[in-house]
């Protein structure tokens, strides 16, 4: 994993330039309203706007991110009791409605670069401790399969993973998970269908190991959990000891 390795650290050092570069040559605007921003404000989100994409802190499962009562401490929550989920714990920036929803609809077109950021930072923002604290080895998104994203142009979750990855001192491999075959969209199918839809879907790429590994998994919303728990499932048959998943939006529908 040494070259990749090396190759890894040239792109985030890359990314990390760019992203400073775009700082100086675009206007400080807010990136999801386009309000002017006060010089001194970094975070690209203005304060009518924050707390609509970031929601003031609340009490979520810790197995599946979901929002719940303080009483579920252990992962028996509603909504992940009696799922066999393969990921360990997971974290959301917000509620999946309204203008998260919005928001992360919008990260599903070209050029929408600058509310990636600022939406990844505010994820950064709200779990960097917790995430520092568990020692992650590794960060990497879910991958889109080959033809979808030549049709869509990028993947979401690669730039998040990348800004998380460089906050915390470690290196995200965009290219470690595969998607092996063309999935059906998750959308529409119930709990049944998507997790057979995603079963064996995924693989680790050749000349990547994850022996030992604490991994971080990124996505952009945490709906079923099916598409997270079979790329957990994936890496742990790899020898990862620890995953946990981070996404932008929770999904959660009535139990």
């Amino acid at each position: 994993m040494g070259i990749a390795s090396f190759w890894n650290r040239a792109r985030s050092i890359g990314n990390g330039t760019f992203s400073q570069l775009g700082d100086v040559l675009f206007p400080n605007v807010c990136s999801y309203c386009d309000v002017d921003l006060d010089v001194e404000v970094t975070r690209r989100i203005c304060d009518a706007c924050l707390p609509r994409l970031s929601e003031s802190p609340t009490h979520r499962c810790p197995k599946c991110a979901a929002r719940c009562a303080e009483t579920f401490q252990s992962g028996e929550c509603p909504w992940c009791r009696g799922r066999d989920f393969r990921f360990d714990g997971a974290y959301a920036l917000g509620h999946y409605a309204q203008n998260v929803r919005d928001a992360i609809l919008r990260l599903k077109h070209p050029r929408q670069d600058a509310l990636a950021t600022a939406m990844a930072r505010l994820l950064i923002e709200r779990y960097a401790e917790q995430w520092e604290a568990t020692e992650f080895d590794l960060v990497v998104p879910i991958p889109m399969h080959w033809f979808r994203r030549a049709i869509q142009g990028h993947n979401g979750p690669d730039l998040t993973a990348t800004l998380v990855a460089k906050r915390l001192g470690i290196v995200d491999y965009p290219r470690l998970l595969v998607r092996r075959r063309r999935t059906r969209p998750q959308a529409g199918l119930t709990p049944p269908q998507r997790r057979d839809n995603v079963h064996n879907a995924f693989a680790l790429r050749n000349g990547y190991r994850v022996e030992g590994a604490k991994v971080l998994l990124i996505d952009d919303i945490l709906t079923t959990g099916a598409t997270c728990s079979e790329a957990a499932r994936t890496l742990k048959r790899a020898g990862a000891t620890t995953v946990a998943v981070a996404v932008l939006g929770r999904a959660q529908s009535e139990v």
